[in-house]
C-alpha cells in the first residue's frame, strides 16, 4: 500500500491536438539561422538545431526561416518535381512545436 505505479498518461509526447498554435507573425520573429522557425503545411517547426545537419546545407533552408517553407520542402527547393523522402518527412516531425493558426 502507499506505493504508486506510474500512470500511462503522466509522460506523453506532445500530440498535434495539444500543441501550441502560432500565428504567421509569431513565426516571422524567428527568421535567422540562430533562431529558425518554419511553417510547413499546417505545422510550425523549430529547425534551428537541424540547419547545420541538413544534407542540402544551411543556406538551402535559411531563406525560409520565419516564413512558409512548404513549397521548398515539397519540391526540395527545385520548384517542382522531386520531393523529400518519407524519412525526411518523418524526421521533420521531431522538430514540430505547434500548428499554424487559421
Amino acid at each position: 500500500p502507499g506505493a504508486t505505479t506510474p500512470s500511462s498518461n503522466q509522460v506523453q509526447a506532445p500530440t498535434v491536438a495539444n500543441q501550441k498554435t502560432y500565428t504567421t507573425a509569431e513565426v516571422a520573429q524567428h527568421n535567422s539561422v540562430e533562431d529558425c522557425w518554419m511553417i510547413i503545411g499546417s505545422g510550425v517547426y523549430n529547425l534551428t538545431s537541424f540547419l547545420r545537419q541538413h544534407p542540402g546545407g544551411v543556406q538551402s533552408m535559411a531563406k525560409y526561416c520565419g516564413q512558409d517553407g512548404t513549397q521548398g520542402f515539397e519540391t526540395m527547393d527545385r520548384g517542382r518535381g522531386q520531393s523529400h523522402s518519407s524519412s525526411a518527412s518523418q524526421l521533420k516531425e521531431d522538430y514540430r512545436i505547434g500548428t499554424l493558426a487559421n
